[in-house]
């Protein structure tokens, strides 16, 4: 099974992504983790880093296929202006500019694409917490 936490920056994907393992035993792979290998070793949006960005998710995918099917395994990807501005994020390199928020719900729409069940999940005013139990709950009635 694999469960994607799909949203905009700082919307607190990660850190639910993290309670939702708890809850599930599952495994968390986020896209920070992919991306950070590139950010590393090569300019970011150059041809060098979206190989290396490639190649460790081709390598992180034929992890997942040895893993037992029964083991969910947790991705985040793209990213509620609440987190957008902490400190935190900005120590992670991560974007810290509300007005992103503004222009990304404004020009583009969140890739939806391909899934056998989806919801959504608005955690606006929810903790992690609540947000990880909504997700699991919705998983286990899905998949009864």
């Amino acid at each position: 099974m694999i469960i994607n936490l799909n949203g905009w920056p700082g919307v607190g994907k990660l850190t639910t992504a993290r309670e939702l393992s708890k809850l599930t035993g599952g495994r968390l792979l986020d896209n920070h983790t992919l991306l950070n290998f590139g950010k590393a070793l090569a300019d970011e949006g150059s041809p060098e880093y979206y190989a290396l960005v490639r190649a460790v998710r081709s390598v992180a995918f034929e992890a997942i296929l040895k893993l037992p099917s029964a083991l969910p395994v947790i991705f985040t990807t793209t990213e509620n202006a609440r987190r957008i501005v902490h400190e935190d994020r900005g120590l992670l390199r991560k974007e810290q500019d509300p007005e992103l928020l503004v222009e990304l719900a404004r020009t583009r729409t969140l890739f939806d694409d391909g899934a056998t069940f989806r919801t959504i999940i608005d955690n606006s005013d929810l903790s992690p917490e609540e947000t990880a139990f909504r997700i699991h709950s919705w998983v286990n009635n899905t998949s009864a």
